[in-house]
């Protein structure tokens, strides 16, 4: 690419009551030279970034709620320390 862009552009809104959660998913990546990649993340809790070629892989987020909230679940990257166009 010819930019270091973030990316925060996919998401959803869960309604959720009090109790403990995991959110799970599976992705696959090709090629990430960067050492930022992809990464979900619920309301400012981020699981690790997915970097380099991986098979599907699981990507696992606990978290907990003390009272009923509308989470938001995003798929985000945030610009990498390391750019190499």
């Amino acid at each position: 690419g010819s930019a270091n862009v973030s990316y925060d552009h996919v998401r959803q809104v869960v309604p959720l009551p009090p109790g403990h959660y995991r959110l799970t998913a599976w992705a696959k990546t090709a090629d990430i030279t960067t050492n930022e990649g992809p990464r979900l993340a619920v309301d400012g809790l981020n699981a690790d970034s997915l970097t380099g070629t991986r098979d599907w892989t699981p990507i696992e987020l606990p978290f907990s709620l003390s009272e009923p909230k509308a989470v938001t679940v995003h798929i985000v990257r945030t610009p990498s320390q390391k750019f190499d166009n």
